[in-house]
């Protein structure tokens, strides 16, 4: 007869490691201009793991020179951070229903 508490840290900390992402990394390197690398440089610092990825299996150019690895790392990095949160979320809601059943 366990209590279920809802995954609310699950998917909060899924969308804001998501949204900040978005917002830090994804939008600067849209808005720069073409000769402008420096939002390119931080994008590839912040997926440095799909970096080595796609230097690892040579999926796309992990350098950023053509759009479909602009995309790549959009699409994929934001769903990598996604799923981080998640994950950090998901432990944290665990931990949360443990002490309450507990108690």
């Amino acid at each position: 007869m366990g209590r279920r508490l809802p995954r609310l840290f699950t998917a909060l900390l899924a969308t804001l490691a998501a949204a900040l992402h978005v917002v830090f990394a994804v939008v600067p390197l849209f808005t720069a201009g073409p000769k402008d690398w420096g939002p390119a440089v931080v994008l590839l610092y912040l997926d440095y793991p799909l970096f080595l990825f796609f230097r690892a299996t040579s999926f796309c150019d992990p350098w950023l020179n053509d759009s479909k690895s602009v995309w790549l790392y959009c699409i994929l990095g934001t769903g990598m951070y996604a799923a981080a949160g998640a994950l950090i979320g998901y432990g944290i809601d665990r931990l949360r229903s443990r002490r309450l059943l507990c108690t």
